[in-house]
């Protein structure tokens, strides 16, 4: 990395932009991009190196498709949850990668009869369960700090998470 940081990064980049788009043309799966993921009241980038793939035109769980993907081919996903599989590409990574996971997601899609379908969850629209906020993350971590037996905490504001008893000898 230290002699030829750009040009593996710029690889890794370019790796990622042709997987994507080689994704994107497999009957069933969408890749998730920036228009996702980013913009008010959103988050403010995403890592171009991860390929977050929606499993919902297929009707199958993103882990049990995971899974599947292991089993079948060897391949470690970074990580899954009920309607997405997410692929986590590297510098380290060689076009070969590239290769087996793109065959791996076009042979999970022809063996879709093979997993069981997801359940039907509703998932709520994060504006409707958004929390109000009070203070700015910032002005909280950096403002006045009074320590506070858990016992009296309710009705205030915490900014920190509470820690448990835990000690280390």
């Amino acid at each position: 990395m230290t002699e030829h940081g750009r040009e593996l990064m710029e690889e890794a980049l370019s790796r990622a932009r042709l997987a994507r788009a080689a994704i994107a043309y497999i009957e069933g799966l969408h890749v998730n991009n920036r228009d996702d993921f980013c913009g008010e009241a959103r988050a403010f980038d995403m890592n171009p190196l991860q390929i977050f793939i929606d499993l919902s035109g297929v009707k199958f769980s993103g882990c049990d498709a995971a899974d599947w993907v292991r089993r079948r081919h060897r391949i470690n996903l970074h990580t899954s949850d009920r309607r997405r599989i997410n692929a986590q590409l590297t510098h380290a990574d060689e076009g070969t990668a590239t290769v087996r996971l793109l065959d791996g997601l076009r042979d999970l899609v022809a063996h879709v009869d093979e997993l069981p379908p997801a359940p039907d969850v509703r998932v709520p629209d994060p504006g409707d369960h958004g929390l109000q906020q009070e203070t700015l993350p910032r002005d909280a971590y950096f403002g006045e700090v009074e320590q506070v037996p858990a016992d009296r905490t309710v009705g205030r504001i915490r900014a920190e998470i509470l820690m448990g008893g835990l000690s280390i000898r």
